[in-house]
């Protein structure tokens, strides 16, 4: 049985910090089940697998440039301050090219979010590829660049969309900045 403790989650973009419940195991563990990638990517960059529950979302999604992200965090959060769950992310629904991608900022709530805008839906369990990236997030796409790297190196075939965890944010010294990627991860590629 879990049980749930109050953590403070900080929205990087927007600049709005709100003390929400996330759910840990008796034994202080996120409820996830962890294990380690057969090979790490650089020094300090780990990559981990994890099956990653169903989760009940409240999201926009737009078409738009990553710049814009804060924007649509500002939005969000205030609708659904009442019924956060855990860390905000961002859902990335395309490859990355371009200047104008296909983006979802999200939250995980404990009950529908009903408000112009703003879709409340349930994100599916899956496997996920992982890495924590510690730093500010002009660098993420050092973080991305190492972790498909790494995907490529193992041959792994993965899915979409990817998503970016804003674990936490700390304004006054962004390198402290903690972020999770995770990839959707499928069966291992034929050679």
């Amino acid at each position: 049985m879990s049980r749930i403790y109050k953590a403070i989650v900080m929205c990087a973009m927007a600049g709005i910090a709100f003390v929400v419940p996330a759910v840990y195991a008796e034994d202080g563990k996120a409820v996830i089940i962890e294990k380690p990638a057969p090979a790490t990517l650089a020094e300090g960059a780990a990559v981990t697998t994890k099956i990653v529950p169903d989760m009940l979302v409240a999201s926009i999604r737009y078409k738009g440039k990553y710049e814009e992200i804060g924007k649509y965090i500002g939005m969000l959060m205030p609708v659904a301050g009442p019924y956060i769950e855990g860390p905000m992310f961002s859902l990335y629904h395309d490859e990355g090219s371009g200047e104008i991608h296909d983006i979802e900022v999200c939250v995980p709530v404990k009950d529908s979010v009903k408000a112009e805008g703003v879709t409340t839906q349930i994100l599916k369990a899956g496997t996920m590829l992982s890495m924590i990236h510690t730093g500010s997030y002009e660098k993420l796409h050092e973080a991305w660049g190492k972790l498909f790297k790494y995907i490529e190196a193992e041959k792994l075939n993965i899915g979409m969309p990817v998503r970016e965890i804003y674990i936490s944010w700390d304004e006054k010294d962004p390198s402290k900045n903690i972020t999770e990627l995770q990839v959707p991860l499928a069966e291992k590629k034929e050679d």
